[in-house]
C-alpha cells in the first residue's frame, strides 16, 4: 500500500508520534508534513486547511509526485524532519544516510492542514487515520512553542486558516477580531493566542463532525477510515498501535516497547520549537498541561458555543465537565 496512508489530525494532537511508531513498526517512511510551507511555499498557501474538493486530482498528483522523489522539492526538510542532523547542519544528497532513507518504502504521509479533505482523500484510494486530542493538552502543548504565528512569511497560520477554511458566521467574525487584537498592542497576549486557538479547534471539529456523522456512513470505502483517540493510546499503547498496524497492513503484531517509548528524530524534532530546552525520557513530555483555572473556563465556554455533537460521547476525555 505504498503512499497510500494519511494521518491527520489537528497540530499538537501526536501525529508524528504516531506516524513515528507505525514507520518504525512497518520499516518504512511516513513523510512529514508535505503541505508543509517550507517544502512547496505556493502550493501550501493554497491547499493548507482548504475544504475545496474540486482540485482533487491536483492535491493527488502533488503528493504523488512527493512520493517518488521526495528530495525534489526541499531537500532541507527531507533530512531537518526524517534524519539525526541539527538545522545548520548542512548535509548533500550523497550523505550515505540519506541514501539509505530514501530506498525506504513511502507508505503515505502525515499532516495537520488537510483535516478538511477526508472524503477526497478517501476517494483517492488512501486510508486515513484521524487523530483527535484532550483540547486543554492540544492548547497547551501550542503555547509552549513559538511556530504558529508565523509558518508563512508574511502570512500566520490564523490568517491562513480562516481565508481558506471558509471560517465565517459569528464564530468567524469573533476569530477575526481576535487575530485584529493579536497585531495591536495587547497586555494579554497568551489569552488572546488561546482564545484564537480554541476556535481553530472547536471550528475543525464541527466540521470533522459534519464528515463523521453525516458523510462517512453512507461512502463506499467508509472502512478505510480510523479515527484515534490519543489520550486512550497513550494509555494503552501496545493494543492500540497492533490495532492500528492491522488496520493498515492487515496482519497481527506485538509492538515492540523501543518503538513506543524511546523517541525517534522525528518525534524529538518536534520539539524543535519550544520555547526553552526540555529533558525528553517518557511519553508524559506529550501531556504535560499547564493552563490556569481562568484559561480553562475560557475555553469551556468557547467549545460550548459551538454545540458540538461530541459533547456527550467524548465527556470522559474532553472538557465538558470542567465546571
Amino acid at each position: 500500500m505504498e503512499g497510500k496512508l494519511a494521518i491527520l489530525g489537528f497540530g499538537r494532537s501526536g501525529t508524528t508520534w504516531i506516524s513515528d511508531v507505525i514507520s518504525r513498526c512497518l520499516n518504512s517512511m511516513i513523510l512529514f508534513e508535505p503541505m508543509h510551507p517550507t517544502v512547496n511555499y505556493d502550493f501550501s498557501l493554497k491547499m493548507s486547511y482548504s475544504s475545496a474538493s474540486n482540485d482533487r486530482t491536483i492535491l493527488a498528483n502533488y503528493l504523488n509526485e512527493i512520493y517518488k522523489d521526495p528530495l525534489a522539492y526541499d531537500f532541507n526538510w527531507l533530512y531537518r524532519n526524517h534524519l539525526p542532523f541539527d538545522n545548520d547542519v548542512k548535509v548533500d544528497k550523497d550523505h550515505y544516510i540519506i541514501d539509505q532513507v530514501v530506498k525506504l518504502p513511502i507508505i503515505g504521509f502525515k499532516d495537520i492542514r488537510l483535516n478538511f479533505r477526508l472524503e477526497d482523500l478517501l476517494a483517492l484510494g488512501y486510508k486515513v487515520i484521524y487523530v483527535k486530542r484532550w483540547p486543554t493538552a492540544v492548547i497547551a502543548s501550542i503555547l509552549g512553542r513559538n511556530f504558529w504565528e508565523f509558518k508563512h512569511p508574511g502570512l500566520s497560520t490564523f490568517e491562513v486558516f480562516q481565508r481558506n477554511s471558509n471560517f465565517d458566521g459569528d464564530h468567524g467574525r469573533d476569530f477575526k477580531l481576535l487575530y485584529d487584537e493579536k497585531y495591536t498592542e495587547n497586555d494579554d497576549i497568551n489569552n488572546v493566542m488561546i482564545k484564537l486557538i480554541t476556535h481553530m479547534w472547536a471550528y475543525t471539529e464541527q466540521r470533522f463532525e459534519e464528515f463523521y456523522y453525516d458523510k462517512l456512513p453512507s461512502l463506499p470505502n467508509r472502512d478505510n477510515f480510523k479515527l484515534v483517540y490519543y489520550d486512550q493510546l497513550y494509555l494503552d499503547p501496545f493494543n492500540g498501535f497492533s490495532d492500528l498496524i492491522k488496520f493498515i497492513d492487515g496482519f497481527n503484531v506485538n509492538v515492540h516497547p523501543s518503538t513506543i517509548f524511546s523517541p525517534s528524530v522525528t518525534t524529538t524534532k518536534s520539539f524543535h520549537a519550544r520555547q526553552e530546552r526540555v529533558n525528553i525520557k517518557t511519553l508524559d513530555m506529550f501531556n504535560n498541561v499547564n493552563l490556569d483555572t481562568y484559561d480553562i473556563f475560557n475555553i469551556y465556554d468557547i467549545i460550548s458555543s459551538y454545540n458540538l455533537r461530541l459533547k456527550d460521547e467524548y465527556d470522559d476525555i474532553f472538557l465538558w465537565r470542567v465546571r
